[in-house]
């Protein structure tokens, strides 16, 4: 094997060795998720209840602290399949060709060290985008279904109903995804998890505030007894109200992402330009090692430009 190739290889094969960790780790979840469906509908067919029941934790995913460092750098989901749009193995595969990609670019104007290093980099970050893409679209998802789910538990209890009814009916009525999660948050609770602790689990999962906060409410109303109707009524509004603010800033944040856009693409756009005026012009950044490395420094600041000012715009919203 040449040995520009080898470097490469490498990559290849550890991120392939990422994606069969994770294959595994998604099998476990998947088993214990169907032990607690079982047990679950065992408890439903008519189990009896003990009078004292303790909430049950679900121990946190398995692995090792290797596969918890992995899992952190590469953002990966966890206990989240159904945020997954694109399948796991084929973002790591992305990944791989990414880390490929990005050592044999650099690798024309930059030492087999730092264009390892840049490889690297580049996969983590386009494996880290994915992922993060991915939970943060269907935490929109969610989160636009809220009000109305809030509305129907809202509805069952000033029909007399308890607020565990109100959950397994949204788990039964509510649309996908709302309905798959509160499916879990109803198969937890009926082997013997808190109403409150349930919902807080299901926080932790998607990063979701107003479930912490329907949590934090439901429980405190289970436990002291209060107008239950009355304070799920005004988190209903509460919901809608910071949803209404959250489009606002959305729809004004449009006009400086736009402008975000145009000032990253004016290098290229610029470079495109002046070689069709003077053919040639560019060519010492692509032919001679210095254009090489000014090539590569240049993209790097463009990209690390354009990642503050996602920064920068995220964290207006937020705020």
């Amino acid at each position: 094997m040449p040995g520009g190739l080898f470097l490469p290889a490498i990559l290849l094969l550890l991120v392939f060795a990422g994606a069969l960790l994770t294959w595994r780790l998604d099998a476990r979840q998947r088993a214990l998720a169907s032990r607690v469906s079982s047990v679950a509908a065992a408890e439903r067919m008519g189990a009896a209840e003990p009078e004292e029941t303790r909430g049950i934790r679900v121990a946190a995913p398995s692995g090792g602290r290797l596969a918890e460092v992995f899992r952190r750098l590469t953002a990966m989901p966890v206990d989240l399949d159904n945020a997954h749009v694109v399948p796991v193995w084929a973002v790591h595969t992305a990944g791989a060709a990414g880390c490929a990609a990005g050592y044999l670019i650099a690798r024309l104007g930059l030492s087999r060290q730092a264009a390892l290093a840049v490889g690297a980099g580049c996969g983590i970050v386009l494996v880290r985008g994915v992922f993060r893409w991915e939970v943060r679209r269907y935490a929109g998802s969610l989160t636009k279904q809220l009000p109305d789910m809030i509305e129907l538990m809202a509805s069952t209890v000033m029909a007399g109903l308890p607020p565990i009814e109100a959950l397994r009916i949204a788990a039964r009525d509510m649309a996908s995804p709302s309905r798959e999660e509160f499916e879990r948050v109803v198969q937890e609770v009926g082997v013997g998890t808190p109403v409150d602790v349930a919902l807080m689990n299901l926080h932790r999962r998607t990063g979701v505030l107003e479930y912490s906060i329907m949590a934090m409410t439901l429980g405190a109303q289970i436990r002291r007894g209060g107008r239950l109707v009355e304070t799920i009524q005004i988190l209903g509004e509460t919901t809608r109200q910071r949803l209404a603010v959250i489009a606002r800033g959305q729809a004004l944040a449009a006009e400086a992402r736009m402008s975000a856009y145009v000032i990253a693409s004016m290098p290229v756009v610029g470079g495109l330009l002046m070689s069709l005026v003077k053919p040639g012009y560019m060519a010492p950044l692509f032919h001679d090692p210095r254009g090489n490395t000014m090539l590569l420094i240049g993209f790097a600041l463009l990209g690390l430009g354009f990642q503050i000012m996602r920064w920068m715009i995220r964290g207006a919203m937020s705020d």
